[in-house]
């Protein structure tokens, strides 16, 4: 909590928490966007899985900064934390499907940017998850509200022009 104290409060957190989700899981669908033509080399699912998993992970960047409830911040939260479990298995074990199951990949510079960049997203959609149920919009979607604006209220402040 000190850190709390010292730099803001948990508000404050929470307010720059759906930006910044929005960012990484950009960024996260950008590097899976990135390596999808050397994965479909290897294995046309190795691709396909890449592809969806980066418009997946663009997409909810696009929710994030469109506005988002919990449930939403919740699920892309552990989403990413799937594929970081998935992304260990693999340079680990290996996969028990593919063109040479249970053979570990190698660790490149690019899988851990990934996975570094996802693992910040599920913190980041966790501390989202604390805030309301009503997360505002990063990118305000709606029209201003107010009367419209006729002739002989222009100046009015709170008319809306037609």
């Amino acid at each position: 909590m000190e850190l709390l104290d010292r730099y803001g409060t948990w508000r404050d957190l929470r307010r720059v928490a759906a930006p910044a989700a929005a960012v990484l899981l950009s960024v996260a669908g950008a590097v899976h966007f990135a390596v999808a033509a050397q994965h479909f080399g290897e294995w046309w699912v190795y691709g396909t899985f890449f592809v969806l998993l980066g418009s997946a992970q663009c997409g909810a960047g696009l929710v994030f900064a469109a506005g988002h409830g919990r449930r939403f911040a919740d699920a892309a939260g552990w989403t990413n934390l799937a594929v970081v479990l998935l992304w260990t298995a693999t340079r680990t074990t290996g996969l028990p499907i593919g063109p040479h199951p249970w053979v570990p990949e190698p660790v490149t510079w690019l899988d851990v940017t990934a996975t570094v960049v996802e693992l910040a997203t599920a913190l980041a959609c966790f501390v989202v998850h604390t805030a309301q149920p009503d997360v505002p919009a990063v990118l305000p979607l709606q029209y201003p509200s107010g009367p419209p604006c006729r002739p002989g209220n222009e100046e009015d402040r709170r008319c809306v022009p037609a």
